[in-house]
């Protein structure tokens, strides 16, 4: 699962996994449900009280109904820490998003130069790469699968 916490005005003001869309019933009236990323125009709050808009998101003509904020992706451990201290009423401030640097850094061997830095891809051209990746993955989870049940047969075989 990939959790986002959410960002406005400097604040984490909180941290979900639930994507929203615009859908219509059979008689045309529109409703929002949820949906995976890829089809996804908002981010729902953790209370399911709020919604917000992600630019990063499918883009969808609302008038600005709801709030833009910045989602960004952490992982579980993150989100639990996060979903914590909102839980207990603590503020949590946005993190510095460029730190200071490290007045005497150590030197590390780079494994894989830096891509271009004037590259910017579109939102249509990032959409397109995390589905690949995620269809990467899949068919990965799939191979993994496949040398697990591999190997139960022939553990079975052995110890027959």
């Amino acid at each position: 699962m990939r959790y986002y916490k959410i960002l406005n005005n400097g604040m984490v003001v909180d941290a979900n996994f639930v994507f929203l869309k615009w859908a219509q019933n059979g008689a045309g009236v529109p409703f929002l449900t949820t949906c995976g990323i890829e089809e996804a125009q908002y981010i729902q709050s953790y209370d399911q009280k709020e919604i917000y808009r992600v630019r990063w998101l499918n883009p969808v003509d609302d008038g600005g109904m709801f709030p833009t904020v910045e989602a960004v992706l952490i992982d579980e451990e993150e989100y639990n820490e996060i979903r914590e201290q909102l839980d207990d009423g603590e503020p949590i401030p946005a993190p510095d998003p460029d730190p200071a640097p490290d007045p005497d850094p150590d030197p590390a061997p780079d494994p894989e130069p830096d891509p271009d830095p004037e590259e910017v891809m579109t939102v249509e051209v990032m959409r397109r790469k995390i589905i690949e990746l995620e269809e990467k993955n899949a068919k990965k989870d799939e191979h993994i699968e496949f040398l697990e049940d591999c190997l139960m047969e022939m553990a079975n075989e052995v110890y027959k």
